[in-house]
């Protein structure tokens, strides 16, 4: 279907409207006079442009827009006093209206690969804004307004540009979710100290060169991704972190850890793979509820001797050690945990 069937128009009681997977080029300015609509899809369609007619539709509460071919959208999406859901992902968009803030209702707005450059200010005012992803765009900042959004709970930004945040982001009291993998980060704002409520917080693949400390002070954190970063040291205060279940390392310059690791008393997964690991501390044998211990792409001469007090571990790769280094006791207990676990020595994937 290339043209949008004019008929439609004249059911002024429709409620939901789905035309996916089609090859529509355009909206009618007719499409206004459906003023009941609440649900309009149109998924995977060739549309290049919105008509300014789309505001008329005061009723509607899901627009979903992905894989089509818009650039802009125009400033009557204002309009929609009663929109819930915006989705618009995999478009060629690269700015989006002040009157984006317009829209009072607004709990998700998904705009995951497009072209935007920036956000606009007005974004701040979106009171009841719950998830925001921008992932896979051109954003190089944040407007300081990304702090108004007081109920958000989930902010996705991953392969974006990002090189700062603003401190504003702090005051995300509720935020739940933070996600800013493959970005630029070198550091972040102190004020990260204040999410209290975040529990999972992606980092992964920035150009971190230091633990940001403010970190050490969310203590609802359950994940934490460091991947692929330039880490070379843990700070002390990890170990406050006492709720952490996974903690995601690899990929860094690490070769020694805090002696406060021990503090990680819900650690169930720990990935130190291709770092510069020799030697382990006997100390990390205490987290007893540790289930996955990841050292990969390291060269150690050895485990900890008191490697066996890790009753709850199922699964462990040790590959590219230095096997022949290890002690009579570790090789022992590596031959006794392949029999009843998971265990990866030589190359990736293959089992000893």
């Amino acid at each position: 279907m290339v043209k949008f069937p004019s008929d439609i128009t004249s059911l002024q009681n429709l409620q939901t409207l789905q035309i996916n997977e089609n090859q529509l080029e355009s909206l009618p300015e007719s499409i206004g006079e459906l003023k009941n609509l609440a649900e309009l899809y149109l998924r995977q369609n060739n549309l290049k442009s919105l008509p300014e007619s789309i505001g008329y539709l005061t009723e509607l509460q899901v627009l979903e827009l992905t894989t089509n071919k818009l650039t802009s959208l125009p400033e009557t999406i204002g309009n929609l006093k009663n929109l819930k859901e915006l989705i618009i992902c995999g478009n060629n968009l690269t700015s989006l209206p002040e009157s984006i803030g317009d829209l009072s209702e607004l709990e998700v707005l998904n705009l995951y690969n497009n072209k935007l450059t920036s956000l606009p200010e007005s974004i701040g005012n979106l009171k009841k804004l719950k998830e925001l992803s921008v992932n896979k765009n051109n954003l190089t900042s944040l407007p300081k307004t990304i702090g108004n959004l007081t109920n958000l709970e989930i902010l996705e930004l991953t392969f974006n540009n990002i090189e700062v945040l603003p401190d504003s982001i702090g005051e995300l009291s509720r935020l739940q979710k933070l996600f800013l993998d493959y970005n630029s980060l070198r550091n972040l704002p102190d004020d990260i100290k204040n999410l209290r409520n975040i529990q999972l917080l992606h980092l992964a693949r920035n150009n971190l060169t230091t633990f940001p400390e403010s970190i050490c002070k969310l203590n609802s954190l359950t994940l934490l991704n460091l991947a692929g970063n330039k880490l070379s040291l843990l700070p002390e205060c990890i170990g406050n972190l006492s709720k952490l279940k996974t903690l995601d390392l690899k990929s860094n310059q690490l070769s020694e850890l805090p002696n406060s690791i021990d503090k990680l008393t819900s650690l169930q997964v720990l990935d130190l793979g291709n770092n510069k690991f020799e030697y382990l501390p006997e100390r990390i044998c205490y987290i007893d509820t540790l289930q996955i211990l990841k050292l990969y792409g390291n060269q150690l001469k050895d485990l900890p001797g008191n490697i066996m007090e890790l009753k709850n571990l199922h699964y462990l790769d040790i590959s590219d050690s230095d096997l022949y280094s290890f002690s009579p006791a570790v090789k022992e207990w590596l031959k006794e945990f392949d029999e009843k676990a998971t265990l990866y020595v030589y190359s990736r994937g293959k089992s000893a």
